[in-house]
């Protein structure tokens, strides 16, 4: 049985955007890219999501430009004007 999740029990999983947020460093040191390589995550997300048909977009994100991303994500809700639920997840790779 699964335990009773108030913030989902009302939002039907066609209402859900999920934007991942994953770090993005520009380097060509192939030591540092080993660890920025996020293709497994990609793939698990994608698998997951399909699964359960909820729209979601991988979104990497810099130091630079982490504020301006977010903040336009924030103006297209506005401007979409649905009746969505949006979730901001940050990926991380641990190997």
């Amino acid at each position: 049985m699964t335990a009773f999740n108030p913030l989902l029990s009302a939002v039907s999983y066609q209402q859900i955007k999920v934007w991942v947020l994953a770090p993005l460093l520009e380097t060509h040191d192939a030591n540092i890219d080993y660890y920025y390589d996020f293709s497994q995550s990609i793939a698990e997300y994608e698998k997951t999501f399909n699964e359960l048909a909820i729209e979601w977009k991988w979104q990497p994100v810099t130091i630079k430009d982490y504020e301006l991303i977010i903040e336009k994500i924030a103006k297209r809700k506005e401007i979409l004007a649905v009746k969505r639920r949006w979730f901001l997840i940050f990926a991380t790779e641990m190997r």
